[in-house]
């Protein structure tokens, strides 16, 4: 699931590991979330260690009595020196930068510490798919950010375009993906 709406605007900030809050009407929109999915079997809800993620997996960890757990490992990418900065901040200070991340997503790594849609993939994807194999016929919930979630559906849906899977990734959107054999493979989206 992604965290709900966030400060600092659907793609006006390179939010990234800035831990930026949910909005007010990011944190109602949580709580109609957990009232909605009580009808939903959850075994083990986990969130990224930022608070958007986090103060959006409360309410449904409350509403099933569940304890959360939290990890990096499914943290939003890193964007480096990008983040925290407005679009148009880091258009003006780092054009250069700015330009080629934007020729090839999938592996340009922005300067200090950034990480690029591979190296996300392969730290979300070795959390998701041990703590499935540890939790067989189990029901686990993560609750994480979109450029994680791209990076794994992307691997997992590779008839969609990373454009296509980005429009389906709203603020509160769930995907449910099966693991099976060692794969995660697409259900379905759920979107409010």
């Amino acid at each position: 699931m992604r965290h709900t709406d966030a400060k600092g605007g659907d793609g006006d900030i390179y939010r990234g590991q800035t831990d930026l809050d949910l909005t007010p009407r990011g944190f109602r929109h949580a709580k109609r979330i957990a009232e909605r999915l009580k009808k939903l079997h959850i075994d083990k809800i986990y969130s990224s260690v930022l608070k958007r993620a986090i103060h959006t997996a409360e309410p449904i960890a409350e509403a099933h009595n569940l304890k959360l757990k939290k990890s990096r490992k499914i943290n939003e990418m890193s964007f480096g020196i990008f983040d925290g900065l407005k679009v148009k901040e880091v258009m003006k200070k780092y054009p250069d930068l700015y330009k080629a991340r934007g020729k090839d997503k999938m592996n340009f790594r922005i300067p200090g510490g950034g990480e690029n849609f591979n190296d996300v993939r392969k730290r979300a994807l070795s959390f998701i798919l041990g703590e499935a194999k540890k939790s067989r016929n189990k029901t686990l919930m993560f609750v994480t950010h979109a450029s994680l979630m791209k990076s794994v559906l992307i691997d997992v849906m590779k008839n969609k375009s990373g454009e296509e899977i980005s429009n389906m990734l709203d603020y509160g959107c769930r995907v449910y993906l099966k693991h099976n054999g060692g794969k995660l493979h697409f259900e379905k989206v759920e979107r409010d």
